[in-house]
């Protein structure tokens, strides 16, 4: 196998037998193919666009977990620091504040989920 060489189709070039202009084009189709998938229509394909709905859903998936588990960490900071120190500590308001923003963190992913997520089918 070290001696043998794989075939092609078609015949390959030289990197140096480009012209300028087709060294251009093909760079311009390789960066709006690599860079540019906002103008790109949507799929045609059912397996294209399934790819796509289970990627930005895992995408708002991932977002959601961080968004709970900030909401844990503020909720933890606000709430159960104060009293592991003093277990006779009143919940004064501003920690009251942060425990309703923790709650905001922890609705906002559901919320995120009702608009964003798209169906797999």
């Amino acid at each position: 196998m070290a001696g043998s060489t794989r075939k092609t189709s078609t015949p390959l070039r030289s990197v140096d037998s480009f012209s300028e202009g087709e060294a251009e084009d093909v760079v311009r189709k390789l960066n709006a193919a690599s860079f540019d998938r906002s103008s790109r229509p949507p799929p045609d394909d059912p397996i294209d666009r399934k790819l796509d709905a289970k990627r930005v859903n895992e995408c708002v998936k991932h977002f959601n977990a961080f968004s709970n588990t900030l909401a844990a960490g503020i909720l933890a900071a606000a709430a159960i620091v104060p009293f592991i120190r003093d277990a006779n500590a009143d919940l004064d308001a501003n920690a009251a504040q942060w425990c309703v923003i923790a709650l905001g963190f922890h609705i906002f992913p559901y919320v995120l989920n009702f608009l964003v997520m798209q169906s797999e089918e």
